[in-house]
């Protein structure tokens, strides 16, 4: 009976470290290589966005890394598997945020998945959207200032 206990006890064990292991695979990393970095000032920070938050909104998936001239790749880390608008900004002055002229449009080089044109207004989710499996994923956007 006791050599039972145990038996269960370790297969309990056993399985809970595969569950807690098949867990931390369901989260993945993406890595984004953003283009165009004009100086080694400040970080380069992106966000992985859900349509309700892409525009206006604060996107729960972030990543930075310190600017350097040219191409900065930024990982972010524990990313369900879905669908996320990718924007990415130069914070050149480490504020932690985008800052803006008076008119609202950016002072800081700026971009989105896919490099999604900026036309008057923020491109749309579908435009920045890429999808990210159990895997992760790269992906790659340019800067504008």
């Amino acid at each position: 009976m006791v050599l039972t206990l145990r038996a269960q006890g370790l297969g309990a064990a056993i399985a809970l470290v595969i569950a807690l292991d098949a867990g931390n695979a369901a989260a993945a990393e993406v890595t984004v290589r953003v283009r165009g970095v004009a100086n080694d000032r400040g970080f380069v920070v992106v966000a992985l966005c859900t349509a309700d938050v892409f525009i206006g909104g604060r996107c729960a998936l972030r990543g930075s890394a310190p600017a350097r001239l040219g191409t900065v790749p930024v990982v972010v880390g524990d990313v369900p598997p879905g669908t996320y608008a990718v924007r990415a900004y130069h914070d050149e002055n480490a504020n932690g945020r985008i800052d803006r002229n008076m008119f609202g449009l950016p002072l800081e080089g700026y971009g989105f998945g896919n490099d999604a044109r900026v036309v008057l207004s923020p491109p749309s989710f579908a435009d920045a959207a890429i999808i990210v499996g159990e895997r992760g994923t790269e992906t790659a956007l340019t800067l504008r200032y």
